[in-house]
């Protein structure tokens, strides 16, 4: 086979403030991680689509691709960009971390993916319009989708971040992080929905909530540029607060918060994600032993998209 000749990596991505918030048009305060996905595009000389990767392999006719849960986000990648494309293609994806864990890997092949196509396909590939490919792609396949993880997995580092009106700026430092596996995780889209059919029942308590979320997200951005980690680890505590006042919580992730805010060295700590599952992220560096959970041995990345 020949060389890849466009070969693009996004990390992984995590949300530290601003979940279900930002969905309702609030800030949030999503960051990237030092795990990586990788696309390697060879050109080949039918119009063929092939995608080899550990979830599987795939072949198919790129005019009409068969569909595939399993690839679902490359596919419409491929789907948005089929008519720019100048033939077949191979993809290859390598992963750093495991799709199992809340790292954002769906967010990370798709970014990666759609800058890999649009370079074949010659197309300028700013950042801006990578993001707002990929944010589409993402919202296409779950059917919603705010963009932050499509924005962390390209941009990089600490970002604020509101959907509409779009919003992503960049901050300069990044905080020391802890993160632990509570060992299984609800999707996404399922969580969002089971909230949705709460907040239609008491709408002033979410709005309450989300508006409190909005109004702090500033506040950290602020301590994050001081890197007052302290300050921002009290306002990841009162963020936990109110991901229980959204019934969002578990036993598991209440013994590991407990557990995070016990350590030396960590400064505050909540759910990170969707909530009913998943991981829980404390601010600073935790030494942990044999505490019952997996340790996610992740920091946060500055660097976003890498395009060769």
């Amino acid at each position: 086979m020949a060389r890849a000749l466009f070969r693009a990596s996004a990390p992984g991505n995590l949300m530290l403030l601003g979940e279900h918030a930002v969905l309702h048009g609030r800030r949030a305060l999503c960051c990237a991680v030092d795990k990586r996905m990788e696309v390697r595009l060879t050109p080949l000389k039918t119009k063929t689509l092939e995608i080899a990767s550990a979830l599987g392999s795939y072949e198919s006719s790129l005019d009409e691709p068969a569909p595939s849960d399993r690839f679902s986000f490359i596919l419409h990648a491929v789907e948005k960009q089929k008519n720019k494309l100048p033939g077949g293609m191979r993809l290859e994806v390598k992963s750093g971390f495991s799709s199992t864990v809340g790292l954002g890997s769906s967010a990370a092949v798709t970014v990666a993916a759609t800058a890999a196509l649009m370079a074949y396909s010659g197309q300028p590939c700013s950042r801006e319009e990578i993001f707002r490919e990929a944010r589409g792609t993402i919202r296409a396949v779950q059917g919603l989708g705010s963009g932050a993880d499509a924005a962390s997995s390209v941009f990089g580092g600490v970002l604020v971040y509101r959907m509409d009106p779009l919003e992503i700026r960049k901050l300069s430092h990044c905080p020391p992080i802890t993160l632990v596996y509570s060992g299984y995780k609800e999707p996404t889209v399922k969580v969002v929905k089971h909230l949705e059919q709460r907040r239609e029942k008491d709408p002033e308590l979410f709005e309450n909530i989300f508006n409190a979320i909005d109004q702090s997200v500033p506040k950290a951005a602020d301590a994050v540029e001081a890197q007052d980690w302290p300050a921002l680890g009290r306002i990841m505590n009162a963020h936990q607060d109110f991901m229980a006042q959204m019934e969002l919580t578990t036993p598991d992730l209440d013994r590991i918060i407990t557990i995070l805010r016990a350590s030396p060295g960590i400064s505050g700590a909540k759910i990170s994600g969707s909530g009913l599952g998943d991981c829980a992220v404390g601010i600073g560096v935790a030494k942990l032993k044999d505490i019952g959970y997996d340790v996610i041995r992740v920091g946060i990345s500055a660097e976003g998209l890498r395009l060769d």
